[in-house]
């Protein structure tokens, strides 16, 4: 046999209050899954006690410590719960994923290993390719290589990732490392800010604010 989770949510109130609302929560379940166990609801712990746990949570943690402390045949827990200030952060995560797209797009033109057509390497075997030269000597091996021949513009015998760039080539390569090194900076620093809003929504609204989170595993 499984089990279900349940949680229940509930108004703050006394101890005493609270034993009526989850009587009457056992009601309702029963009517809407039945009254024999095994319905993965509350039905089944119509004769089970309810067991406050002294700690006050977030939501987060009292949903996760039910989980991990409850059990099929045990009392249904209960947990007084504050409520977590609000936290937006679609703004940051949209700046986020537009900065990812940029560096992206910059590592493709800028990778010298890259096939794309667009990227700095493949525009100059393009530049090469239409040139008067049929040949082009490696500078770093030596090698005297038919252009006609390359497929990309690394030298095919040493590897030389600048076999075929020119000065003009070279500072645009390194204007776009430059660029991807400040958007990672900026990438950095909006983290932070998200980790730094994060860790604020952990932190109770008003301690005086709260409401009950009630729980435990039911077979099914």
């Amino acid at each position: 046999m499984g089990a279900n989770l349940d949680i229940k949510s509930f108004p703050s109130c006394s101890g005493k209050e609270l034993g009526v609302k989850i009587s009457d929560a056992i009601r309702s379940d029963s009517h809407e899954y039945g009254h024999g166990p095994y319905s993965g609801h509350w039905a089944e712990k119509s004769n089970s006690r309810v067991e406050e746990v002294s700690l006050m949570m977030n939501s987060e943690d009292a949903q996760e410590y039910i989980s991990d402390k409850a059990c099929k045949l045990g009392p249904l827990l209960a947990i007084k719960t504050y409520r977590m200030p609000s936290v937006d952060t679609v703004s940051i995560n949209k700046k986020l994923g537009e900065l990812h797209m940029k560096i992206r797009a910059l590592a493709e033109v800028a990778e010298r290993r890259s096939l794309r057509p667009e990227s700095i390497g493949m525009i100059a075997l393009a530049r090469a390719k239409a040139g008067k030269s049929s040949f082009k000597a490696c500078e770093d091996c030596g090698s005297r290589l038919r252009i006609g021949r390359l497929s990309h513009n690394s030298c095919p015998v040493c590897g030389n990732l600048s076999f075929l760039l020119n000065a003009s080539d070279e500072k645009k390569l390194d204007n776009a490392s430059k660029k991807i090194t400040a958007l990672d900076e900026q990438m950095e620093t909006l983290k932070k800010a998200r980790a730094a809003k994060e860790a604020n929504r952990k932190k109770p609204k008003n301690i005086n604010d709260w409401f009950w989170t009630v729980g435990a595993w039911c077979g099914e």
